[in-house]
């Protein structure tokens, strides 16, 4: 990937489209009116798999939902190009890239959670024209981050084509404005040609608008050849930090199991107290108490009350508490196993016959 290894931050110097790839922008004029466009050569013969896609709507907010508020930060965070401070007419965006499906996934990118985050080598901000939208703004800057080296070629921004094409705008993405997507499906995946179309006709508008925001150019303001500080990489860092310690936890709660310990621990525990009272400290501490507070009944339910269901404690990460207190039946499971250890005491059963003889 390139990018990797450059320079922190590149200088504002922007680079005009290769003319090869920017004579195919008035070429596309008939694919925007409808008509058929001939694919690219090296093109492939047959379309990507199918999928549903988004389109251009807003995000709806349920209110007093705290589960809805965390995804739609997510959603906000986890995007190729994202507006970040609005100016009058102009909007600053950040752009994420080089985006890669994660390895061994066996198909295209569809949503953010297929995109390799850890692939990314780089971050830019990049100024346009609020009634640009998102994905019309990264056409644009897309090719000027060609010619600044961040993508190895154009075919490593299909991934982020083919990304935007699927992903729903939210709100803040209120532009109209995106004409080099004009004819391009809103749903199934695109094909090679169609992503190259969309860069065709990007290349060029920059060609034509070179260094004129006001005529709908995008200046690239700053690359950073990190994308450490970026919230969709942070955003991966924290769920892989979230996965190994649910991982931990569970290893440590299913060791802390009663029935995992060795039969010596398991015969400490039980000589602590009567089976009643370690009953009584299982109840206590493994399961939850009465939501009315009210006092726990051990001699079963009176006056014909319904028998409440008992739930284990919860702890962190979504986890509940471990079974660490035997059971009754465990309990006499365990006297029955720890009658026959080596090194104990033997004990045997003596009875008497029908004629009164005495049986071992």
């Amino acid at each position: 990937m390139a990018g990797g290894g450059r320079d922190a931050i590149t200088p504002d110097v922007d680079t005009a489209p290769s003319t090869e790839l920017a004579t195919g922008g008035v070429a596309d004029a008939a694919a925007a009116a409808g008509r058929a466009v001939p694919p690219t050569v090296g093109a492939p013969s047959t379309p990507l798999p199918r999928s549903r896609v988004g389109g251009a709507t807003e995000e709806g907010l349920p209110g007093g939902n705290e589960a809805a508020v965390v995804h739609l930060r997510d959603k906000r965070d986890r995007r190729v190009c994202a507006p970040a401070v609005d100016l009058g007419d102009v909007r600053t965006w950040s752009i994420v890239g080089v985006v890669m499906p994660l390895p061994g996934l066996g198909r295209e990118v569809r949503t953010p959670n297929d995109v390799n985050a850890g692939s990314f080598t780089f971050s830019a901000r990049v100024t346009a024209l609020r009634r640009l939208t998102g994905r019309e703004v990264f056409a644009r800057a897309a090719i000027k981050l060609i010619n600044r080296k961040k993508y190895d070629s154009y075919s490593a921004v299909h991934h982020s084509i083919r990304l935007l094409a699927r992903t729903p705008r939210l709100s803040d993405d209120d532009g109209s404005e995106e004409p080099s997507w004009a004819g391009i499906p809103t749903t199934g995946d695109l094909s090679v040609a169609q992503c190259r179309i969309v860069l065709r006709r990007a290349a060029a508008t920059v060609l034509r608008t070179y260094r004129k925001v006001d005529k709908g150019d995008v200046t690239v303001d700053s690359v950073a050849a990190s994308a450490v500080a970026h919230p969709w990489y942070k955003n991966s860092l924290a769920v892989r930090d979230r996965q190994k310690v649910n991982a931990f936890g569970k290893k440590l709660r299913n060791n802390a199991k009663f029935k995992v310990l060795p039969l010596k621990r398991r015969m400490e525990v039980a000589a602590i107290g009567p089976a009643r009272s370690i009953a009584l400290l299982r109840t206590l501490l493994e399961h939850q108490h009465s939501p009315d507070g009210e006092e726990l009944v051990e001699d079963g339910v009176e006056d014909g009350a319904p028998r409440r269901r008992k739930r284990r404690r919860k702890l962190l990460r979504g986890m509940t508490m471990p079974k660490v207190f035997p059971t009754p039946d465990e309990l006499r499971t365990l006297v029955r196993e720890a009658v026959d250890v080596p090194g104990q005491t033997p004990h045997v059963l003596l009875t008497l016959g029908a004629g009164g003889t005495l049986r071992v």
